[in-house]
């Protein structure tokens, strides 16, 4: 956050309470760890594991419980469908870190979020299955939202984009094309603890953006089968898009703006290839939010 520049009142704007207008938190109200969800109803199937909860709060889609699972304090908050929500989240919850919430001016020292997004997506790739659950090593973005903001990439992040762009859409992308890392210390934590990783493909939209042509209208009808075929050297290694969904990208972008750590973790409900559904969605679901809250807990702090 830029120490020189306040926020006005038009572009921070509180509640009669002095909460934050969309999120109606206060900054106590937040733990230094925040399990972000999508659906406000799987914020309960959270915090059903944890010893108790302190805080409920409710507004619009954005749902959130502040409260402990042993001797740790965590939040969990819905954002609902999407990086346009993400970016609402994102800002709301840094502003409760980072600003002294009395003179709105930044704070000398703030300690930045570990961020966790417990989510569901589809799968990309014939090696993997649905009901598996799989790490955003790195999330790809056509979206537009991260133009808006002056988020710093590693030429490694560049080249994926771009060849990502021209693989999938050829010379007329929907917007210009982004790509951002996972943190690497969640990262690394999480894939010692047993789960698998890859590159995620956040769409803007659930159908035309993730290839359904339900009447035929879509720009990119071949787009799928593009996104399945991509292969790029990253990260060390030869590999695809394995997984796709709708917020990741926002979240390691802002994420990284901001200076908070954030890593993506998915239940892959469908397989988009073979065109399956999981039987089982919510024993899938419960899985992943059992073996994330596991990790937490067994991990105080990520690990090198």
């Amino acid at each position: 956050m830029n120490p020189n520049h306040f926020p006005s009142a038009t572009e921070l704007i509180r509640n009669e309470d002095g909460s934050v207008y969309h999120l109606g938190l206060h900054p106590d109200d937040i733990a230094d760890r925040i399990l972000l969800v999508g659906d406000p109803d799987r914020v309960q199937e959270v915090t059903m594991h944890w010893d108790r909860v302190e805080l409920v709060r409710s507004r619009r889609e954005f749902v959130t419980h502040t409260g402990w699972m042993g001797s740790q304090r965590l939040t969990v908050c819905s954002t609902g469908i999407g990086t346009d929500n993400v970016d609402i989240v994102m800002h709301e919850l840094d502003a409760l870190r980072r600003l002294d919430w009395n003179s709105g001016r930044p704070l000398e020292k703030a300690r930045p979020l570990s961020l966790v997004r417990i989510g569901t997506a589809g799968c990309l790739q014939e090696d993997i299955e649905e009901g598996q659950i799989m790490l955003s090593s790195a999330a790809l973005a056509f979206d537009g939202l991260l133009a808006h903001y002056l988020v710093p990439l590693s030429a490694e992040e560049e080249e994926l984009a771009q060849a990502a762009a021209e693989a999938l859409y050829g010379p007329r992308p929907p917007a210009l094309p982004s790509a951002f890392s996972a943190d690497p210390l969640w990262l690394h934590t999480m894939e010692k603890a047993g789960l698998s990783s890859g590159i995620n493909w956040t769409c803007a939209g659930f159908y035309g953006p993730q290839g359904r042509n339900l009447h035929g209208w879509s720009a990119y009808p071949d787009l799928l089968a593009k996104a399945a075929g991509f292969r790029v050297d990253f990260g060390g290694r030869r590999q695809g898009i394995t997984h796709l969904e709708m917020e990741t990208a926002g979240l390691y972008g802002l994420s990284r703006l901001m200076g908070h750590r954030a890593v993506s973790v998915s239940a892959l409900l469908a397989h988009r290839l073979h065109q399956r559904f999981c039987t089982e969605p919510k024993k899938v679901m419960q899985a992943c939010i059992l073996q994330v809250l596991k990790i937490l807990e067994e991990h105080p702090e990520p690990v090198s």
